[in-house]
C-alpha cells in the first residue's frame, strides 16, 4: 500500500464465480502526496491472473485519515454471477460489467450518487445520497481539510433514497426517500430492510 497514516489503498474486494474484484489505488509508491491512481482489477481466484483492468476517475481522497474511511465505501462493489456492479467514480451511477471481459453492459438510472448496492434475487437496490458529489471537491483541497472532513462527515441523518431495480433490464420498480444508517440495508425474499436510527425499517416487493 502507499501509506500507513492515509486510507488504505485497498477499498473494496468481492468474488463471485472463481474471479476476484477489487478497487486499489495505483499511484506511486514514493510520495502519497502524488494523484491517486483507482483502479478496478479482476483477477482469476485461482491461479492469480488479472484479467482485465477499469480505471476509475475519482473513488474517494486517498488523504483521508487512518481509519476514519466511510464504513459503506466498500459496499460500492458487488459481484453475483457473471457480472459486476460498481460506481466508476464518486457522484457516478452505477454500472454493470461483464465479469469475464469488464465490457460495460449497461448503466442504471436515477443511480447517480450511489453510495450502497445490494444484489438479490435478480434485483438491484441502491442507496443514493445526493450529496456525494461532495467527494471531488475535498479531493482536490489541502491534507488539512481533508483531515477535518475525516472528523466532520460522518453519518449526517440526512434522508437517502433506496432505488430499487431489475438487474437485467435497469428498469427501475420503486425509489422510497428516507434515513437510512450506513451499513445497515439487507435484501432478501424480495424484501429491504434497514436501520433508521431509531428503528429497524423492512420494505416489500413494492417499496412499502
Amino acid at each position: 500500500l502507499r501509506h500507513h497514516d492515509r486510507m488504505s489503498g485497498l477499498s473494496a474486494l468481492v468474488s463471485a464465480s472463481g474471479r476476484l474484484f477489487y478497487v486499489m489505488d495505483l499511484g506511486p509508491r514514493w510520495s502519497v502526496q502524488m494523484p491517486p491512481q483507482w483502479t478496478l482489477v479482476a483477477r482469476d481466484a485461482f491461479n492469480g491472473v488479472v484479467l482485465w483492468q477499469r480505471p476509475i476517475g475519482a473513488w474517494h481522497p486517498h488523504l483521508w485519515p487512518l481509519k476514519r474511511g466511510p464504513a459503506q465505501i466498500m459496499r460500492r462493489l458487488v459481484a453475483q454471477g457473471g457480472e459486476v456492479y460498481a460506481t466508476l467514480g464518486v457522484g457516478a451511477p452505477v454500472t454493470a460489467l461483464d465479469a469475464a471481459s469488464g465490457r460495460t453492459l449497461r448503466e442504471y438510472a436515477q443511480t447517480e450518487g450511489a453510495e450502497e448496492i445490494l444484489a438479490a434475487d435478480g434485483q438491484l437496490y441502491v442507496l443514493v445520497n445526493a450529496q456525494l458529489d461532495a467527494y471531488k471537491s475535498i479531493a482536490r483541497e489541502s491534507v488539512e481539510s481533508i483531515s477535518a472532513a475525516g472528523r466532520d462527515w460522518n453519518w449526517d441523518e440526512r434522508p437517502r433514497r433506496v432505488v430499487a431495480l431489475e438487474a437485467a433490464s435497469g428498469r427501475v420498480r420503486w425509489t422510497r426517500d428516507g434515513v437510512v444508517g450506513p451499513g445497515t440495508m439487507a435484501a432478501a425474499g424480495g424484501r429491504v430492510y434497514f436501520h433508521d436510527g431509531e428503528k429497524v425499517v423492512a420494505l416489500g416487493p413494492d417499496g412499502r
